[in-house]
């Protein structure tokens, strides 16, 4: 991985909360209790509808769902975060499902064969498709944004989606790609990464994929983005039963 996206790096972790360790103890958000049916049609005799999954169910998911070393090609990572934290930030905003999240586990990988991925677990008490959803909505809601932290600044404009079939036990599969172009400080004005994010999820629990290309090419974060994505899939059908 080349310089400027090392420096990328430090931005997009400002933007996430990690540098501040956001997420660490932090409480959950509330979660809203389902309102009683009003539906006058209502009977006694409706069907039994499948209970939601309990947190601790939730929790197990989620942490099972890690990458395995092996195929990054790294003993371990070099961030392993669990708890309650924040979707990686679209268009520098937040999505409404960030305040209903049950339990999240954020790790980061640099290996061998995988040279680095962000790999960021969420998951809820309803459909985690519905949060896919969220995030394409977002990524098309402008076409580019600034990220500052004190190391500097760069301006992030969307490129494209990133089109790919999803694994089977997938039930809802997103992607696209941005493109960084560094605005401070002034020796490294100009200087271009590119930057591919996915979303999937299935049942409950909600996977994102974020990758930096190699070189200052798309092709070449969307060749990361291929080589990452296909075993988060394979561990997120893994850990998260079929329902």
């Amino acid at each position: 991985m080349g310089r400027n996206a090392t420096r990328l790096l430090l931005l997009a972790a400002a933007a996430t909360g990690l540098l501040a360790g956001a997420g660490c103890g932090s409480s959950p958000p509330r979660l809203a209790a389902a309102s009683p049916s009003t539906n006058p049609s209502a009977t006694a005799t409706a069907l039994p509808s499948t209970p939601p999954p309990t947190i601790a169910q939730i929790t197990a998911w989620v942490n099972a769902a890690k990458l395995p070393a092996s195929a990054i090609g790294a003993p371990k990572p070099v961030n392993d975060v669990p708890g309650v934290a924040p979707m990686p930030r679209v268009c520098n905003k937040g999505i409404a499902a960030d305040q209903t999240e049950a339990y999240a586990h954020i790790w980061r990988w640099v290996g061998a064969r995988i040279p680095y991925v962000e790999h960021d677990v969420f998951g809820y008490v309803s459909p985690a498709a519905d949060v896919v959803a969220q995030v394409k909505a977002r990524s098309h809601s402008c076409r580019s944004y600034s990220l500052s932290d004190p190391s500097g600044s760069a301006n992030i404009a969307f490129v494209g989606t990133y089109t790919f079939t999803a694994h089977a036990g997938i039930d809802g599969s997103y992607a696209f790609c941005e493109k960084s172009t560094e605005t401070s400080p002034a020796k490294h004005k100009g200087d271009v990464a590119y930057i591919c994010t996915a979303a999937v999820s299935r049942g409950n629990v909600l996977a994102t994929v974020r990758v930096f290309g190699a070189n200052s090419t798309l092709s070449s974060a969307r060749s990361a983005l291929a080589a990452a994505l296909p075993i988060a899939e394979d561990a997120l059908v893994k850990a998260v039963p079929a329902t």
